[in-house]
């Protein structure tokens, strides 16, 4: 038994040696292949991880966010994670999709539940949660962005880019509130907005901030804002651009100005409030200014400047960039043409055209006007630029100006139209004019008015001096005015002419008539009486008449008669000059003097003296009529001929209230003078050389050449001189020279 119980315990000690050397043989195993025990944390760090780290939180119902990292640690002091290769993503209200912000650090902070990352950051906006492809593309990119999960806000004061389908930008410090889909960019914002054309110039937007209100479809731009694209630039305070598609639809600025540079003119634009209306490729469609609307057109030759409280432009789409096709200016539009000042060539007027709406077309290409028209009534301002112009207004119901090369005025129309011309001297009276329609033509080459058309009742006034006819053309170059139709009539104070045409200088008054002339002129009040004065006016018909020298030069041509009262003068031209006092008349002349009837007789008939010649000239200063070319003379009962004759106008004498003033005082004949003088039974008919006739008298000389007399009762009778009264029935003879001789001549008593 003692045998037995030693071999159990050396059984029992070998099993512990077995067991022993096997569980210090597998130990020394396990820890040669166990890993390296981790060293103790570093001071401040509570906990770390080399994977799937995650955090997520809803804020307020409306979206929540995912904070993933691949590596992390956790610090104790203060409270925070610090992120490696971290996604960000917060989720709209129904989780259909989330903007992504990735970096590769970023510092969790517990405290105020804010993440923030030193480094680079990109956010990419609106990717769908089911994975599938984004239906625009916006990335963002940035450092030293903060993340609050608070407001689900993710912000930075550095500097930004960001990309999107239709362009790229940069700006320094954004904001980006998840919430309500709303970006703000600090300040430096510089938007690159392109269009679905790759080929297209991209529009460029600057400001000082923006705001892109996503869901709104709206980007505010403060405190200022400039857009450019291609030639065109524009400034403004505040401006708002609402996007449609993704794409600039329209731009609303406030306090703007813009420019459009082309090679050969400037057009310059602004507004207190302006709209611009962009298509689909990005052009410029249509532009509207209101309050203080401005356009200036600047070219080689000229500056057109429109004003108006509201300027609308509209454009034509074009290859790479629309250009300008029409403005329409509305409520107190002013479009004021300024030409400039070029070697070699004389500057031309400024013209300001005003009216409540105007509408100007512009050539294609968008760099020349072609016309401006008026959709309410206007008026034109012509101003000087030069000696000799004249200040010229215009007003019309309606109102066309085409335009030439250069935006120089070519030529308008008007209708219902006033006009008025400042005079060239001062104190002058300006001159008016008065028509249904108006057309007006101007030199390309100096820009003056070279033709102005008026028709329809036209009417001109210039102080005393008055006109109308159916048509009227003025031609400053010429100084000419034409009126045609409608028995155009001129007259002043001294006068007036009616004619189917007449030609009238506008500086002077000068004009010449054609075409069934007819004139009257006032009388001039004189102590005397003659044939070119008196107290009744001179009238005249002929077929053209000409004055001159503010109608102190009267030419009447053509079957030309001339009368004042009851004297009368016929020819083929009379001529009045009433600085000389005289009056000429040449071809087939007929002059008719009457006698003025003596108070003492008022019923007794008038007397008429006709005489006809080839030639008359009438001085005023003598009151002699000469004739020459075969003359006649006719008066009652008494009968003159020879090849030239005088005839002296009577004084008036103002004891007798003026009796005889103007009669036919007496009249010398001279070459193959043949006088003859009937009663109801008897002729007396004498010849000479020379004959001298009173005509108060009745009382006859006869002179050279043998003077005859003949009674048809008692036979001739010859002498040097004879002297014969006719009412007395006594003829003297004179036959020696050294007295008269005498014979008395008696007619039978029945």
């Amino acid at each position: 038994m003692r045998g037995l119980r030693w071999l159990v315990l050396f059984a029992i000690a070998a099993i512990v040696i077995v067991v022993g050397s096997s569980y210090y043989i597998a130990r020394a195993r396990w820890r040669e292949e166990a890993p390296a025990r981790p060293g103790a944390l570093p001071e401040n760090i509570a906990a770390s991880a080399l994977s799937g780290w995650s955090w997520s939180k809803t804020i307020g119902g409306s979206a929540s966010v995912e904070v993933r990292a691949q590596r992390f640690k956790q610090v104790q002091d203060p409270p925070r994670f610090d992120l490696e290769d971290v996604e960000l993503r917060i989720y709209d209200a129904r989780k259909e999709q989330f903007d992504l912000v990735k970096s590769a650090h970023a510092e969790f902070r517990l405290g105020d539940s804010t993440m923030f990352s030193d480094g680079p950051v990109e956010i990419v906006k609106g990717l769908p949660a089911d994975g599938s492809p984004a239906r625009r593309k916006v990335i963002i990119r940035s450092s030293g962005m903060t993340f609050n999960s608070q407001t689900a806000t993710v912000d930075t004061d550095r500097e930004t880019t960001f990309e999107f389908d239709h362009g790229d930008g940069k700006a320094t410090g954004a904001t980006y509130d998840s919430k309500i889909s709303e970006l703000r960019l600090k300040k430096d914002v510089q938007v690159n907005w392109r269009t679905s054309n790759p080929a297209a110039k991209p529009m460029i937007i600057e400001a000082g901030e923006l705001i892109y209100k996503e869901r709104d479809s709206h980007i505010l731009l403060y405190p200022w804002s400039r857009f450019r694209r291609g030639a065109l630039t524009v400034d403004a305070a505040n401006s708002l651009v609402n996007l449609k598609d993704g794409l600039v639809d329209s731009v609303e600025a406030k306090d703007a100005r813009g420019v459009d540079k082309l090679p050969t003119r400037e057009v310059a634009f602004g507004a207190k409030d302006l709209r611009m209306n962009f298509d689909d490729a990005g052009q410029v469609k249509e532009i509207n200014g209101e309050n203080e609307a401005r356009l200036v057109s600047a070219a080689a030759a000229a500056d057109t400047t429109v004003t108006a409280r509201r300027i609308d432009l509209l454009f034509e789409r074009g290859k790479e960039e629309s250009t300008l096709r029409n403005a329409w200016a509305r409520d107190s539009a002013v479009i004021e043409n300024k030409p400039k000042p070029a070697p070699n060539r004389p500057t031309a007027e400024t013209r300001i055209l005003r009216s409540e709406s105007i509408e100007m077309f512009l050539r294609p290409g968008g760099e020349e006007i072609d016309k401006v028209i008026t959709h309410s009534p206007g008026e034109v301002e012509f101003l000087p630029n030069r000696p000799g112009q004249r200040r010229r207004v215009m007003n019309g119901e309606r109102i066309t100006v085409a335009y030439g090369k250069e935006n120089r005025v070519e030529s308008f129309h008007a209708s219902k139209v006033a006009t008025r011309t400042e005079p060239a001297k001062k104190g002058d009276p300006p001159s008016l004019t008065f028509s249904h329609d108006l057309a007006a033509a101007f030199d390309q080459q100096t820009g003056d008015l070279a033709q102005l058309e008026q028709w329809g009742d036209f009417r001109y006034e210039e102080g005393p001096r008055h006109a109308k006819s159916e048509r009227a053309v003025m031609e400053p170059a010429k100084d000419l005015i034409t009126l045609t139709g409608g028995g155009s009539r001129v007259w002043d104070d001294t006068g007036s002419v009616t004619a189917e045409r007449i030609e009238m200088k506008q500086s002077n008054g000068d004009f010449a008539a054609t075409g069934k002339v007819s004139s009257v002129r006032a009388p001039e009040k004189k102590s005397g009486q003659g044939m070119l004065s008196g107290d009744e006016p001179l009238q005249a018909r002929a077929a053209r008449m000409v004055s001159t020298g503010e109608n102190k030069f009267l030419r009447y041509e053509g079957q030309s008669v001339l009368w004042q009262g009851a004297n009368r003068i016929e020819a083929e031209r009379i001529d009045i000059d009433r600085k000389a006092q005289q009056l000429i008349a040449a071809g087939n002349v007929v002059s008719q003097f009457s006698d003025k009837p003596d108070p003492k007789r008022p019923n007794a008939a008038p007397a008429f003296t006709v005489i006809r010649a080839s030639r008359m000239v009438y001085t005023d200063a003598d009151r002699l009529a000469h004739y020459t070319g075969g003359v006649t003379l006719a008066r009652p009962a008494l009968d003159v001929s020879g090849e030239q004759m005088r005839a002296w106008l009577a004084p008036a004498d103002p004891q007798k209230k003026d009796a005889g003033g103007g009669n036919v005082e007496k009249i010398f004949t001279d070459g193959g003078v043949v006088i003859v003088r009937r009663t109801q039974d008897r002729q007396f008919r004498g010849t000479a050389e020379h004959s001298e006739y009173y005509v108060a008298e009745e009382k006859a000389i006869l002179s050279g050449g043998n003077p005859l007399l003949v009674d048809s009762l008692k036979g001739q009778t010859r002498g040097s001189v004879l002297t014969w009264y006719a009412r007395d029935d006594r003829l003297l003879v004179d036959n020696t020279g050294s007295g008269p001789a005498v014979s008395r001549i008696r007619t039978k008593k029945k």
